[in-house]
Parts: C-alpha cells; sequence; structure tokens
C-alpha cells in the first residue's frame, strides 16, 4: 500500500490541491515578483526545504509525497537557474 505526505513529510491520504507551484522567470514576466533577483535567496532556501522534505519522505516511504515535491524542487532549480544566468 502506498501511502501520501503533507509538506512537512507525515503520511496521510492525499488531498486534492496540497501541491503549490511557483511560475518560471519565462512564464511569469519581470513584473511578477518570483522572477526578480530580490528573490533568489528565498527560492534557494525553499529548495534547501523542499529537498529536506523529500529526504524525509524517502525515509518513510511517502512516494505520493516525493513525487509532489520532486517537481516543487525541479520548478525551483528552473527559476533558480533562470535568475541566475538573466543576472550574471
Amino acid at each position: 500500500m502506498r501511502r501520501a505526505s503533507r509538506d512537512g513529510g507525515d503520511c496521510h491520504a492525499p488531498s486534492a490541491g496540497s501541491s503549490r507551484g511557483l511560475p518560471s522567470p519565462s512564464r511569469a514576466g519581470a513584473e511578477h515578483p518570483a522572477a526578480s533577483i530580490s528573490f533568489l535567496e528565498v527560492h534557494k532556501a525553499e529548495l534547501r526545504e523542499t529537498e529536506r522534505v523529500i529526504a524525509k519522505a524517502n525515509e518513510h516511504g511517502c512516494v505520493r509525497q516525493i513525487e509532489m515535491n520532486e517537481r516543487k524542487r525541479n520548478n525551483l532549480v528552473h527559476i533558480i537557474t533562470s535568475l541566475e544566468q538573466l543576472h550574471a
């Protein structure tokens, strides 16, 4: 039986709308705060936290939580990489 977990890593039944996506700089446009270089450190902190959650979910076998947070991690990596390239 597969288990899912919340963002904090505790396993529970999956709930609709529990994941949160971040817009990428290429889709967000320059006016969107998430596309601003001033949020780079915020995105990096969110990435560290997301990686912590993924590790905890791996320890507990929470497959759905891993799947949801891998997508979030990939989005954050894309945002961070894009911002760093744009402002290098």
